[in-house]
C-alpha cells in the first residue's frame, strides 16, 4: 500500500514536470517562432505537438547539434529577457529619482521665493 502511494506521488512530480517543461519549451519556441497561433488560454495551437511527437532524426550526431542549439537559443531569450528585465528596473529608477529631485528643485525655489517676498 505504501509502495503504491509512493509511486502516486512519483508519477503525480513528474507529470507537474513533464508539464511545467512543456510549458516552458512552448513559450521559448513560440518567441523563436513569431507566427504561431496562440489561442484564448495562451497556448500554442499550431505545431506545439510537432515537439512532442518528435522521433528524432536517425543520425544521433544531428539531434545532438540540434537539442543544443535550441538550448543555446534558449538560454539566449532567457539572457535576453534578464537584461530586458535589468534594463526596465533601472529605468523606473531613474523616473522615480528624476522625479524625487524635480520635487526637491520645486520645493527650494518656493521656499527662495517666500524669503525674497519676506525680505521685502
Amino acid at each position: 500500500m505504501e509502495n503504491q502511494v509512493k509511486r502516486q506521488q512519483s508519477q503525480e512530480t513528474e507529470d507537474i514536470v513533464e508539464s511545467t517543461l512543456r510549458e516552458i519549451v512552448s513559450d521559448e519556441l513560440q518567441k523563436m517562432q513569431p507566427s504561431l497561433v496562440v489561442n484564448q488560454r495562451n497556448i500554442v495551437s499550431r505545431n506545439n505537438d510537432v515537439i512532442w511527437e518528435f522521433d528524432g532524426l536517425h543520425l544521433e550526431n544531428s539531434t545532438e547539434t540540434a537539442s543544443e542549439e535550441l538550448m543555446l537559443e534558449m538560454q539566449r531569450l532567457l539572457y535576453e529577457d534578464l537584461r530586458e528585465e535589468l534594463i526596465r528596473r533601472e529605468l523606473e529608477f531613474f523616473e522615480k529619482e528624476d522625479e524625487y529631485l524635480a520635487q526637491a528643485v520645486l520645493e527650494n525655489m518656493n521656499l527662495n521665493d517666500n524669503q525674497v517676498n519676506i525680505n521685502i
